[in-house]
């Protein structure tokens, strides 16, 4: 998972300031005192260039993730402070104007306030000039300006135009391609500019405006009422951004761009985007584009049995036409839905999300007709579907592989993945899932309690992470981790996995879940799977577009990779006419980016006062 200090790194090109060497003195911490000193890390920033002390330096405090902690300006005397910290190693990020950007580690014991010294490395002005139209000639305000290395054209200095047109651009001396832009501008451009570090250079910048290629209106598909602020983005055929705009009051817009085709990508908060693709503007004649934006909505997808639930929740996540066309379905995972035997679908959507299937359900004695019913739709559109059966002969016959592989254009290859018992099945499972993707390309595993069925919902909870993250699924016991999954996860290619426990030390003692990063603590399972969502969201390893409440194990069962398969979450709630508070304030929370909400199951198991209640949460 990348880090969002190395997404700090890797998105500070066209920064106005960049990284680079730094100069610093570091002082040993103070001798230690009988009573703590509230200031932990404190320290003066300074400028290369003359020693001056920095004034409104931007101080930032990171842990080792690269998460914000704290932040603090500096004044006159340079001085930076931060008070009340654990012990332990943090980022500090500083910033000021015309100097580099410096990134810097520093320790804290906890007792003894550490003092670090920064000196910034001070740039000389190194550009300037003024972006005007290229006809009235009138100055552009906030064209912006930046300046980067051929070498390493995403790294780089940026600035935007004051008022009178006019910039100025710091940078160290090199060799720099300039660019100039501005909205409903084209860009213009002067390549291997070298800089001396000391002479400025001047560069003026007369931009060609666009003629106006699209206009419209953007409203709400329900409503019909103007969207506000909606965001208006063309694409040349390479997929490379060439122009926005934005929605106004009254939804109306306009956006320049030269002649072309280009698609466009509409959006707006709490709205779905809308795509349009190979639209061609003749660089004279205005096209007209009106769009309307879908709202959020909360479905329900149900059946009266589990298989039908399952049966509902393929149809909804890969055939969302409902057209039976099954676009790329090429593999269909199956496991055994009846009670008490729950433990292996719940570790099942990580190969699922390998073969980007859906996950239905069967009984031992019998194929029910709506898993029938898919798989022949299914087998149709896409013949030599592969059937991947999960666990062994005991809770899926091969009487019901002979059900299955009689349909025409089953693939007549059996992939049956089974251990003796569940752990050695979600053992295999995971193996099955190396097997598809790759060691190298899995993101860790996350540990379940399989020996508590009470435990399987914060399973449930986290099967959407396992599906969408290539993160196998490994069960475990609440005081012990089972030999087959001990010497599994100790394979020299896996040892360093990070691992996530799923539940609480109720369900997973300290003796499996050690090393493991727990996502959940709470033994309530509405409250526990709100805190994998929260988890999951915060790690980046789901969005929060799409939320789906259940409330019944059976109904759940398939959920996990319906959701994983939206980059969504699953909550548990009861069956009481009110939704559980923990998920229904994450709805809350949430609100303004959920998109799309979904209820799981039939009004006996949720009723439809708790669909009218997530509804409202999201409007």
């Amino acid at each position: 998972m990348t880090h969002n200090l190395i997404r700090r790194f890797l998105g500070a090109g066209f920064a106005s300031m960049a990284v680079c060497l730094v100069a610093l003195t570091f002082a040993l911490p103070q001798t230690a005192s009988a009573v703590v000193d509230p200031m932990a890390i404190t320290g003066t920033i300074t400028n290369s260039v003359g020693g001056a002390k920095v004034d409104n330096a931007d101080v930032v405090l990171l842990d080792m993730d690269g998460e914000w902690i704290d932040e603090f300006a500096t004044g006159s005397d340079g001085v930076y402070e931060f008070y009340y910290l654990d012990a332990g190693t943090y980022w500090l990020e500083v910033s000021a104007p015309n100097c580099e950007t410096q990134y810097v580690s520093v320790s804290y014991d906890g007792t003894n306030k550490t003092v670090k010294d920064i000196m910034l490395i001070g740039l000389a002005l190194a550009f300037k000039g003024t972006v005007t139209d290229s006809v009235s000639g009138d100055p552009l305000v906030a064209a912006g300006v930046w300046v980067s290395d051929p070498a390493n054209p995403e790294s780089g200095f940026y600035t935007d135009t004051a008022a009178d047109g006019t910039y100025e651009i710091y940078a160290p001396a090199g060799t720099y391609d300039v660019y100039a832009d501005a909205v409903s501008y084209s860009a213009s451009s002067t390549v291997g500019v070298v800089f001396d570090g000391s002479t400025a250079i001047t560069k003026d910048f007369a931009l060609v405006k666009n003629p106006l290629a699209f206009q419209g209106t953007v409203t709400d598909s329900v409503t019909n009422l103007p969207v506000e602020d909606a965001t208006i983005v063309v694409y040349d055929a390479a997929g490379d951004f060439v122009e926005e705009a934005y929605s106004a009051i009254d939804g109306t817009y306009a956006l320049y761009a030269p002649a072309g085709t280009f698609d466009i990508e509409v959006m707006a908060e709490s709205y779905h985007d809308v795509y349009v693709m190979n639209v061609t503007f003749d660089g004279t004649t205005a096209v007209t584009k009106n769009f309307a934006l879908v709202p959020p909505a909360v479905t329900r997808v149900g059946g009266k049995n589990r298989y039908e639930t399952a049966e509902q929740i393929a149809r909804k996540g890969w055939d969302s036409a409902g057209d039976k066309s099954w676009t790329d379905v090429t593999d269909i995972v199956i496991a055994n839905g009846e009670a008490g035997k729950e433990a292996d679908p719940v570790t099942a959507a990580g190969l699922a999300g390998a073969y980007d299937a859906p996950l239905l359900l069967t009984q031992a004695s019998v194929l029910p007709p709506s898993t029938r019913r898919v798989i022949a739709e299914i087998a149709l559109k896409n013949p030599g579907v592969k059937i991947h059966l999960i666990g062994g002969t005991t809770v899926l016959p091969d009487s019901r592989w002979n059900n299955i592989k009689a349909i025409k254009g089953v693939s007549p290859l059996k992939h049956r993945v089974a251990g003796d018992d569940r752990y050695k099945t979600s053992v295999e499972i995971a193996k099955a899932i190396i097997a598809v993707v790759g060691a190298d390309n899995l993101n860790g595993f996350i540990l379940i309690a399989g020996d508590n069925p009470a435990a399987f919902y914060d399973g449930l909870a986290a099967s959407p992470i396992s599906y969408v993250n290539q993160m196998p699924m490994l069960s475990v016991k609440k005081g012990s981790m089972p030999d087959v999954v001990s010497k599994f996860l100790a394979r020299a290619d896996l040892r360093d996995y990070e691992r996530f426990a799923a539940s609480g030390s109720t369900y997973i003692g300290s003796v499996p879940a050690k090393g493991a990063i727990r996502m959940a603590t709470s033994t309530n399972r509405y409250t526990a799977s709100t805190q994998i969502a929260e988890f999951a969201i915060e790690w980046g390893m789901t969005g929060e577009q799409d939320v789906a409440l259940a409330s019944s194990l059976p109904d759940a069962l398939t959920g996990g990779a319906f959701l994983g398969r939206r980059y969504g979450v699953l909550l548990f709630t009861d069956s009481s006419k009110s939704i559980q508070s923990s998920p229904k304030s994450f709805i809350d929370d949430y609100s303004s980016s959920i998109i799309d909400g979904w209820v799981i199951g039939g009004t006996s198991v949720l009723p439809t006062s708790q669909e009218t209640t997530f509804r409202n949460l999201i409007k």
